[in-house]
């Protein structure tokens, strides 16, 4: 819908109010366009279960779209909102996990004895992640996967962009050293590798 692309969302959350069905659905195709990847992204990093990453994707949307018709005007800053409802969503279902996810063992660690392919650090670094804090995560998440500014965090998570800063500087520092051991034992293995 390229005669849409030239609004701000904030100018499209109006449009979705229009009487004309074809502005209002024209204006939240637009949105979905600008957004749907990246909250994608979002949803499936944080629950790491395509299905019910699709859900918390798909209810986000027709959260946000009925909360627009409910209140008869639009909302600012519209994509921290949707962000925020889809944050809010994943905390719900988090909450309601009966099992917690089970530390990493001993074994689990030898997986990463041999020299680590792209798919293998991809996975290294996913459980490392997967063991941090869930506000460190999220933060860690939206600047690094996402691609957001401290500013875009900082909105989104209801904090000061300095404290932004500080969350994403622990994130890495925890991640730095979960992997440290590994890191370490790959670097001796290499160097053994090479007779250095």
């Amino acid at each position: 819908m390229a005669e849409f692309e030239k609004y701000s969302d904030q100018e499209l959350s109006y449009l979705f109010l229009s009487q004309d069905k074809k502005v209002a659905k024209g204006s939240f195709d637009e949105f979905y366009r600008r957004h749907a990847p990246k909250l994608y992204t979002f949803c499936y990093k944080l629950l790491k279960d395509k299905n019910k990453a699709r859900d918390v994707f798909q209810e986000s949307f027709v959260h946000l779209f009925e909360r627009i018709e409910q209140r008869g005007e639009p909302i600012e800053n519209l994509s921290s909102y949707l962000f925020k409802i889809a944050k809010n969503m994943i905390l719900n279902i988090q909450r309601k996990k009966v099992l917690q996810e089970v530390p990493i063992k001993g074994d689990r660690w030898s997986v990463f004895q041999e020299s680590l392919e792209d798919k293998q650090q991809k996975e290294l670094l996913d459980i490392a992640i997967n063991q941090l804090p869930e506000n460190l995560k999220e933060a860690l998440i939206m600047k690094e996967y996402l691609n957001y500014s401290y500013s875009e965090i900082s909105d989104l998570m209801n904090i000061s962009r300095d404290s932004v800063a500080v969350m994403i500087f622990r994130a890495k520092k925890k991640l730095k050293d979960l992997l440290k051991p590994i890191l370490n034992e790959l670097e001796i293995k290499e160097q053994d590798k090479y007779g250095r």
